[in-house]
């Protein structure tokens, strides 16, 4: 019985990571080859960045949340892909659905300070970009052109090599 009741947990868990809590986009999923969909958010700790001023570098924008295991997973990627690329790179991770001093939290915790991270706690922002679940990532090419879409996650190790790739092809454009 027990064992039913931790299969029946998992599942359900899987299915809310893979839906966002259920939330539903009034918006059309994104395309590679679409110009961005602009927005202004708040970053974690204070001040607040709009999306269009990063364009010139190439951006990550990564849709996460604390309690997404694949995403909590593929997070340390992100520190060795800001120290690979520098300033070429704008990695953007938009916590979905969260307050501030949960995100805040989980990044003390973990020591990401490396890159940005916005908070989208009534999912404004990523009802612009919607997917099937989270980890979700956007890569946009220098001019603020969808450059590729990536859904789900493996370890960081992998994900570094993946991300490394998207983010080299936006590059090479």
């Amino acid at each position: 019985m027990q064992k039913r009741i931790l299969i029946l947990s998992i599942v359900l868990a899987l299915c809310l990571c893979m839906t966002a809590c259920g939330h539903q986009s009034p918006y059309d999923p994104v395309e590679e080859g679409q110009e961005i969909r602009d927005f202004t958010a708040t970053k974690v700790g204070g001040g607040e960045l709009t999306l269009s001023d990063l364009k010139g570098k190439v951006v990550m924008l990564n849709f996460w949340a604390t309690w997404c295991g694949p995403c909590v997973g593929e997070m340390p990627a992100f520190p060795q892909l800001v120290e690979k690329y520098g300033d070429d790179l704008a990695l953007v991770a938009v916590d979905i659905g969260e307050d501030e001093d949960t995100v805040k939290a989980f990044l003390e915790k973990n020591g990401y300070d490396s890159f940005t991270v916005l908070l989208d706690p009534d999912y404004a922002v990523s009802d612009l970009y919607p997917s099937e679940g989270i980890p979700y990532t956007v890569i946009i090419d220098r001019e603020g052109v969808i450059s590729a879409l990536e859904l789900g996650a493996d370890d960081a190790e992998t994900m570094v090599g993946t991300y490394s790739e998207l983010i080299d092809a936006a590059m090479n454009k």
